[in-house]
């Protein structure tokens, strides 16, 4: 299990990183950035292989989506290599990162995942049945056996026959796009590393928070402080808030959005460089190396699609983050140009256009299924203001160290003249959050909030990624503060070496006060652990708590060992065979969670959910049962983790089937659990 865990992890890895480098090779990177700008690519080809083959009609799969794509770059570049001339290098190629620090990134994502998320599981085959994550896991099924990957038609059964589909016209219903970037992804590994669902998602969501996010925060940090202290402060303060990225991994499980933030940071720093570029440009006034402004804008643009179809309130996110830094600096390009004036008009007409497109976007069709999603607020605008000064935000515990931390970056900030945009950026999310934790609901707060379903549990996590710029900055003002003291006293002259080593050991202590020390409370709820301590038990909690437990797992693929992979049963979702097909490839015909009753389901359906244990005697629903196609009924143990919407009433063709009713053999039977043949079916 260690071993196909390890091995699933490197292939994920290699998935995200091979086709995204060979790309950036041909494009002359210098190698160290084709690695950190590479996931973009990656991602990026396989949506936009998968759009295009599923209009065209050409099934996508491991072969089509990443074999044959990677094996043309590779022969590209060496085909370049071979045929190159010896040249000057690019600015890009001259521009090398320090890659002992890359590694302090990554060294410290995967020991954070390690101790926080991999270490409490029960198995790296555990899995977590929340809200959203029903729908993803069978989604992922679908796509693995359908081929079709395309984000414009999605469907839990894209690879069962029409027939079995209950709601042909979907429960959302989900006509246009939905992203299915993570997905995808998802899909891909299974292909390739031959890993269950329930491993390829915990290795991915892995690699997101231990592998893609460290290394765009590395070249995020390397973009905005440049200098060594403070990128080594980035390393060890980009995996201790709980709010992001742990929150939305372990206690609030929202999978695909976790991923698409985890790419934010690589996001920032691509438009950052692409911007700075073209500052230093208007203020030599000279011609920029070949390169200069490509590479950055290439990387740019692609990450914008990999996170577009992955969560497309990412792109949101990031221009909620990148507005102060976009409207200064294009009003000091101008400014550089045509005098202040000029700069500041040109600052004012962008701050314009981005409220007035944020608006438009809002009030938009392809917006409006987001957009209208009210989720009541749950906090006194007192609670929304201890949530941000305390840094527990929805129901996590306290980490009040992380705002005192905050508060030193951003003066630092400030005062040094320097990133200042940082802090409007800051305070732009908490604003953000705050409105989605207390105000009341109504079109100003659906436009501001609603790309993020109104729910402060996401952007509490924007306030996670607005400050850690900030927390590196202010640990790393301590620590140049005490170098400078003592170089003040004589005991040192190598200032930034000594810097760098005291950033180090103030951040090693910065990192164990926050996971050992018993977070803030209150007197009716006392924290008996840190937050993220916390985090970490309710990751053990969650996963306990699921669906299906290992007794009903083994149980199903029992079941289909005995009636063949192809055979297709009917089941009572709410016990939580909904997501036998997603985990274990069992083909069911309840994939659904919510939306029977409504008008999108068909009258095999509803004389199905209705009436099933009448089939011995009612002529229709053997019609409907025939028409379904399903030879067998599967029914498990009903948990209190999947009554949310049950009502006993609309499913009494399926809930009151026993051992003794007409029409139905028993096949396999353990504890509560039962397989029946459909009499009037063939085997």
């Amino acid at each position: 299990m260690y071993f196909q865990f390890v091995l699933s992890f490197g292939l994920f890895a290699v998935l995200l990183e091979l086709p995204g480098f060979l790309f950036f090779q041909l494009l002359n990177v210098n190698r160290i950035s084709s690695l950190l700008y590479a996931p973009a690519f990656s991602i990026a080809l396989y949506n936009v292989l998968g759009i295009v083959f599923g209009f065209i009609g050409i099934r996508s799969s491991l072969w089509s989506v990443f074999i044959i794509p990677t094996v043309l770059l590779l022969v590209a570049v060496l085909a370049k290599a071979k045929m190159a001339k010896p040249q000057c290098h690019s600015a890009s190629k001259r521009n090398q990162h320090n890659w002992k620090i890359i590694l302090l990134y990554l060294a410290c994502g995967l020991a954070a995942c390690l101790a926080l998320f991999i270490a409490p599981l029960d198995g790296f085959n555990s899995f977590v049945t929340s809200y959203d994550n029903l729908y993803h896991y069978n989604a992922i099924r679908s796509l693995l056996e359908s081929g079709y990957w395309s984000p414009f038609d999605t469907s839990c059964y894209l690879a069962l026959p029409e027939s079995m589909n209950p709601m042909p016209g979907g429960t959302y219903p989900l006509d246009g796009f939905y992203p299915i970037g993570w997905h995808l992804l998802i899909a891909l590994l299974m292909s390739i590393a031959g890993c269950g669902e329930a491993m390829a998602i915990n290795v991915a969501n892995c690699a997101f928070v231990g592998v893609v996010f460290p290394l765009g925060m590395y070249l995020l940090m390397a973009t905005l402080f440049p200098k060594r202290s403070t990128m080594i402060a980035g390393a060890l303060c980009s995996f201790v808030c709980a709010i992001f990225p742990w929150h939305l991994l372990i206690e609030w499980p929202l999978f695909p959005n976790l991923a698409a933030f985890c790419l934010i940071p690589l996001l920032e720093a691509c438009f950052i460089l692409l911007m700075k570029h073209a500052y230093s440009k208007a203020k030599k006034g000279s011609k920029a190396p070949k390169g200069y402004f490509a590479h950055p804008l290439t990387a740019f643009l692609l990450t914008c699609v990999a996170c577009g179809t992955i969560h497309p309130n990412s792109i949101f996110t990031a221009v909620a983050l990148l507005t102060p830094f976009l409207v200064i600096i294009l009003g000091c390009i101008v400014y550089r140009k045509w005098g202040i004036i000029a700069g500041i008009a040109t600052s004012v007409v962008v701050l314009c256009a981005i409220v007035f497109g944020w608006i438009g976007l809002a009030n938009s069709d392809a917006f409006k299924r987001v957009i209208d999603v009210v989720i009541l607020s749950r906090q006194t605008p007192e609670q929304a203001i201890q949530g941000i000064t305390q840094f527990s935000f929805t129901n996590i515990a306290g980490q009040p160290i992380l705002f005192y931390l905050v508060i030193i970056g951003a003066i630092a900030s400030l005062v040094q003249r320097r990133n200042c945009w940082l802090v409007i950026s800051l305070i732009l999310a908490m604003h953000i959050y705050y409105v989605s934790a207390c105000a009341e609901e109504g079109p100003l707060k659906q436009i501001l909030t609603g790309f993020w379903y109104t729910e402060s549990k996401r952007t509490g996590s924007i306030v996670g990624l607005a400050s850690l710029p900030l927390f590196a900055c202010g640990l790393a003002s301590v620590g140049n503060a005490v170098a400078f003291a003592m170089k003040k006293m004589g005991a040192d002259k190598k200032g930034d070496l000594v810097s760098s080593c005291i950033t180090i050991i103030l951040g090693v202590a910065l990192v164990g006060t926050l996971y050992l020390q018993p977070a803030d409370g209150n007197e009716e709820n006392p924290p008996k652990a840190s937050a993220l301590q916390l985090l970490s038990t309710q990751a053990e909690k969650n996963y306990e708590k699921c669906a299906l437990d290992y007794s009903e797992t083994t149980f199903i693929e029992e079941v289909i060992d005995t009636i063949g992979p192809d055979k297709a049963v009917i089941n009572l979702p709410y016990d939580g065979s909904i997501i036998g097909y997603g985990i274990c490839g069992l083909k069911s015909y309840y994939l659904e969670r919510y939306g029977y009753g409504t008008a999108q389901e068909t009258p095999e359906s509803i004389t199905i959910r209705t009436g099933l244990r009448n089939i011995a005697s009612d002529e229709n629903v053997r019609k409907a049962v025939e028409t379904v196609g399903c030879s067998y009924l599967l029914l498990l143990e009903t948990h209190e983790t999947m009554i949310w919407d049950f009502d006993e009433s609309d499913w009494e063709g399926i809930n009151l089937i026993d051992d003794n009713t007409p029409g139905f053999s028993v096949v396999l039977s353990e504890y509560g659990m039962r397989l029946y043949h459909i009499d009037c079916m063939p085997l």
